[in-house]
């Protein structure tokens, strides 16, 4: 009879007889071997393909709101101008980073 405290856990593969991935077939070199010979390195993949446009217009977003916000500070007393001026500082980057990914749209 199976009881609850039978000798192999369900739902466990047995490790003796699991696989390792192909990619582990050899054993992993140590750092400093790796820092002392780089051409033993693999390979680095392609960086994912992705949208700089919507990152940087997401990022100009966020310093316009900010913009906002420390304006209604400023107006209201709590604020200073150097967060009027960070912000500004940050929506203007971003432009010059929106002008530059449009640019190099094909490199990025």
């Amino acid at each position: 009879m199976h009881g609850f405290h039978d000798d192999a856990p369900v739902g466990r593969a047995d490790r003796r007889t699991s696989r390792r991935p192909a990619a582990y077939d050899r054993p992993v070199p140590s750092v400093v071997s790796l820092l002392l010979h780089p051409e033993r390195r693999r390979t680095a993949p392609d960086p994912p393909r992705g949208d700089l446009r919507r990152a940087v217009l997401a990022g100009i977003a966020a310093w316009a709101v900010a913009l906002v916000v420390v304006v209604v500070r400023l107006a209201a007393g709590a604020g200073t101008l150097a967060d009027v001026l960070t912000c500004a500082t940050g929506v203007v980057l971003g432009g010059l980073g929106l002008v530059w990914a449009h640019r190099h749209r094909d490199q990025v």
